[in-house]
């Protein structure tokens, strides 16, 4: 008997608040484990080519400077609207970076390019995605803005001329 008041002992401290704090609600566990964690963007561009998309390398070209196609936006249907908005992000690295975590949000939520292409999983959220050589050579409106207002370029060719322009302001 002893023993088992030894065991109701030392269960009751385990469940007891330590210096009265209150365990956290299932509620609460649950919550905390799906919480999102905001991290500063990456520094570099060394630090920022994990934040482009799965699918996507440093050498697949890109709509530079770095654009965002956002889909499914609720309109009136009226002439030449369509259901999309392009979001431009300036061209120098911070932006890089900006605009690849736009687009990794998107996908992470299930509402990237390839959740977007999945005609019977859509919702009426919006979707999103950094504008690619798919988008800059779509016979579309927004092919056509893109091919008008950006250039198509991989990452790599980006970082050689930016290397090329800032020894160039050293050399003259």
């Amino acid at each position: 008997m002893d023993k088992c008041r030894s065991m109701n002992t030392s269960k009751a401290a385990v469940d007891r608040p330590i210096n009265g704090a209150e365990e956290p609600s299932t509620r609460e566990k649950l919550n905390a484990k799906s919480r999102v964690v905001s991290e500063p963007p990456p520094t570099s561009t060394k630090d920022a080519l994990p934040l482009l998309a799965s699918s996507k390398t440093k050498d697949d070209p890109i709509v530079f400077p770095w654009m965002g196609i956002v889909a499914n936006i609720p309109v009136e249907y009226k002439e030449g609207h369509t259901r999309y908005a392009i979001v431009e992000f300036k061209g120098d690295w911070s932006r890089f970076m900006n605009a690849m975590t736009f687009g990794k949000a998107f996908e992470l939520d299930k509402h990237g390019k390839r959740d977007w292409n999945l005609e019977r999983c859509r919702d009426d959220k919006l979707y999103a995605w950094i504008a690619c050589h798919e988008d800059y050579y779509s016979q579309s409106l927004i092919g056509n803005y893109l091919r008008k207002n950006g250039d198509l370029k991989s990452v790599i060719q980006i970082q050689v001329e930016k290397k090329g322009e800032i020894h160039g302001c050293y050399a003259t």
